[in-house]
């Protein structure tokens, strides 16, 4: 194979990226399911396939990361609610996520003691 995807590829890819099913998405572009799988064997095609889905999934993240804070002010707001489940409920929101944030921080600070380690 060339070092460019066709037509079909570049549309299967845009496709599966849109959400779509591999049998919509394969469908759509007019290939079997198998053409895929026998695509998804070619390191080009994965490899695009891979770029562009860690592509959008850093777009995905960087609007989470961006709204973040925007969200903590709702969860915050809410605790001053009338409603006394409501109050609860998210004080229990609050806490749980800032123990996995916690957690998260400590994981990643031992993995990049292990890494420099292995170094």
């Amino acid at each position: 194979m060339s070092n460019k995807l066709s037509t079909k590829q570049r549309g299967l890819i845009t496709q599966l990226l849109s959400g779509s099913s591999i049998k919509d998405s394969c469908e759509t572009v007019g290939i079997s399911r198998s053409g895929y799988y026998r695509w998804l064997k070619q390191d080009r095609f994965r490899s695009e396939l891979t770029k562009r889905t860690a592509a959008m999934l850093s777009g995905a993240s960087a609007m989470l990361t961006g709204n973040l804070s925007k969200a903590v002010a709702v969860l915050v707001a809410l605790l001053d609610e009338r409603n006394p489940n409501v109050k609860r409920l998210t004080a229990c929101a609050i806490i749980d996520r800032a123990f996995k944030a916690s957690e998260m921080v400590d994981l990643e600070a031992r993995i990049t003691r292990l890494e420099e380690t292995i170094k």
